[in-house]
């Protein structure tokens, strides 16, 4: 705003934050879970949950998929971060988790580097996760933390992907950490309520840009 001479005026500021106390009081009101559904407790600052988000690259390409949803920010393309969170159809072994690693590290092999993949333990549920690190014109240019966890409660298998490209995110401990608050809830916001809110955010967010001096 203030690199394009707009501003926001004084007096519209009480009716801005006023929208943004009520969308945040109305969405968050119902007792936790927040969201129905697969999701992650511990969503970073400066992420807000999508209705719509999508991912082409799929860490199981040959399973059903079942679902799609995921958090990213508001930053500009290039500095966009998401975590994309993805259901398939069945379990998953070890020897399933180590194929889609190796055919990922076979997909991309310019300019990435990559973790091994570890064990790991989430909502009660046996995973396993690598890092994947991508390299431009010599320096990191962002990090990405791949989870896949084998929900044998549920029947099926998620994948969790935290990619970041802004340096306050890319860090592994710090992705590896809200990866593993993963879970799977059930009776929570419905996801009318929280797209009505993302589309008062989206609408505030155009008014805001409009408001300049007179």
């Amino acid at each position: 705003m203030g690199n394009h001479g707009r501003r926001i005026e004084l007096g519209q500021v009480p009716l801005v934050l006023n929208l943004l106390l009520f969308m945040m009081l109305w969405v968050g009101g119902c007792s936790a879970p927040r969201i129905e559904g697969s999701q992650v407790e511990k969503v970073p600052a400066g992420f807000l949950f999508d209705v719509n988000a999508s991912a082409a690259r799929l860490v199981l390409p040959r399973r059903e998929m079942l679902d799609q949803r995921g958090y990213g920010t508001l930053g500009l393309d290039d500095e966009h971060c998401s975590i994309m969170i993805t259901e398939y159809s069945g379990i998953t072994t070890y020897e399933a988790a180590l194929a889609a690693y190796q055919a990922v590290k076979e997909k991309y092999p310019h300019n990435h580097r990559y973790g091994p993949i570890e064990p790991l333990f989430i909502d009660k549920q046996p995973g396993w996760g690598w890092l994947e690190t991508q390299i431009v014109k010599g320096e990191v240019s962002s990090l990405e933390y791949v989870a896949i966890i084998s929900h044998e409660e549920e029947g099926v298998t998620y994948s969790v992907e935290f990619y970041a490209s802004e340096n306050r995110y890319m860090d592994e401990a710090f992705m590896k950490e809200t990866i593993q608050t993963f879970s799977v809830k059930h009776g929570g916001v419905s996801y009318g309520r929280i797209g009505i809110a993302v589309a008062i955010f989206s609408a505030l967010g155009v008014a805001v840009r409009k408001i300049g001096p007179r």
